[in-house]
């Protein structure tokens, strides 16, 4: 216990050191785009994420189309082809990505911080996100490659068994269908619904911009104006509705030829901006994040052999999130397995950890902070996560002064009061009927 506390003071005073040196500046575009600035000086590199507050949960009825509109967003705009904007990305040699959760989409770009390649790279991505026309030839490539993505998905039980339990705990909610979509929805998807979606959505009053890298403070400014500068100012995309709690639990079971069985249990969690959410994270962390030394895995896995691998975690949202844990197990130990599972996740959200077990999770969290800001791409992504979740200014440098203080009490009733595991979610994929 002293070595481990020991360790864990090691860690925090790396970690304040880590911390000092970060400086977040932020401000608005002239058409309504928040924009974080973060400098850094150890490599001639500049990474950008623009982030639109509309993703899967904003599909309506045509499930896929937000994915659709991300991955087709850069096959033509009024002024370049698909051909043109594939190469002048890659003479730049600039790296671009898209990804889309249901929240929100975001686009990602990579460039050295020389200045003519910094600004031609920014006016590019400004072009792709502000003039998009989504060609139909492009259009129905994207989909056909979409439906065979959707395909291949559907033929792991994992997958199966994560896109069954979003439906079951959500139910009517929009958080409830597949990000990707399913295969007669993504059949039905339109260049004409991309456009809508597109014109109606991906507007300055919906993104979020993060720059990180070595460039001045001005070089920020000009960088986020060079991006946004066409996009038209538009408006804020409407709140989702509240999540309806279950009534009940509820098992579903979906027959799957293989020799293996997957376990996915479920509850609402907590939302990204819930003040509870770290000493959720320190709950968990003995349970089952914490490798073959967690609750679960040392009883269900090491003792009664019932599993080939068990964890479980929070997955936080705008609204109300997911407490998960899963298993894979042979299918004949499949009824032992399911009810040890949900006999210990009950009573260890009941009891919360033991003291040095929340010793050892927040010496996790601490060493966890320090690799999250440990690169460029790694601190984009912090950022950008605590300004598209509106988290308070001062989160990062309260961050590991707030994992310390947090009692056995407050994880404890953390646990008990966020997780309502007797209205909890058991979908079993595997088997026979």
């Amino acid at each position: 216990m002293a070595r481990m506390m020991a360790t864990c003071g090691l860690l925090l005073a790396l970690c304040q050191s880590v911390w000092a040196g970060v400086t977040i500046m932020h401000w608005q575009t002239d058409n309504g785009a928040q924009v974080d600035f973060v400098p850094t000086y150890d490599l001639p590199i500049v990474d950008i994420a623009v982030s639109f507050k509309v993703g899967s949960a904003y599909d309506s009825t045509h499930w896929g189309l937000a994915n659709m509109v991300a991955n087709t967003i850069d096959t033509g705009t009024t002024n370049h082809n698909e051909l043109q904007i594939a190469k002048q990305f890659d003479q730049l040699g600039v790296s671009y990505g898209a990804n889309v959760g249901r929240d929100g989409a975001t686009f990602t770009l990579r460039s050295l911080n020389q200045t003519n390649t910094l600004w031609q790279a920014a006016l590019a991505l400004g072009d792709v996100l502000s003039h998009a026309t989504f060609p139909a030839a492009a259009w129905q490539r994207v989909r056909a490659e979409q439906l065979v993505g959707l395909k291949l998905a559907g033929q792991q039980p994992g997958v199966v068994a994560d896109w069954r339990l979003y439906q079951a705990l959500y139910g009517k909610h929009p958080y409830a269908h597949p990000v990707d979509g399913t295969p007669k929805t993504v059949h039905m998807l339109t260049p004409a619904m991309g456009k809508q979606f597109y014109h109606e959505y991906y507007v300055a009053h919906n993104a979020l911009i993060t720059i990180v890298g070595d460039i001045s403070n001005t070089q920020a400014h000009k960088l986020a104006a060079l991006i946004t500068g066409a996009m038209p100012t538009g408006k804020p995309a409407p709140p989702l509705p509240a999540v309806i709690p279950l009534l009940q639990s509820k098992t579903i079971r979906v027959p799957f030829p293989s020799k293996q069985t997957t376990i996915m249990m479920a509850a609402l969690g907590a939302k990204a901006n819930d003040s509870q959410v770290i000493a959720l994270r320190l709950g968990n962390y003995s349970l089952g994040a914490a490798g073959l030394t967690s609750v679960l895995s040392k009883l269900v896995r090491e003792r009664h052999g019932l599993v080939y691998g068990i964890n479980s975690g929070f997955v936080n949202y705008k609204h109300k999130g997911v407490f998960i844990v899963a298993a894979q197990t042979r299918n004949n130990n499949v009824s032992q397995a399911t009810q040890l599972m949900q006999q210990t996740v009950a009573h260890y959200l009941h009891q919360g950890p033991d003291a040095k077990q929340l010793t050892a999770a927040k010496a996790y969290l601490t060493g966890a902070f320090a690799v999250s800001l440990a690169s460029n791409a790694a601190l984009l992504n912090v950022v950008n996560r605590l300004s598209f979740y509106a988290l308070a200014r001062n989160y990062l440098q309260t961050y590991l002064e707030r994992v310390q203080r947090i009692t056995l009490p407050t994880v404890r009733s953390a646990l008990k009061h966020t997780v309502n595991w007797g209205e909890h979610v058991t979908v079993i994929v595997g088997g026979s009927q």
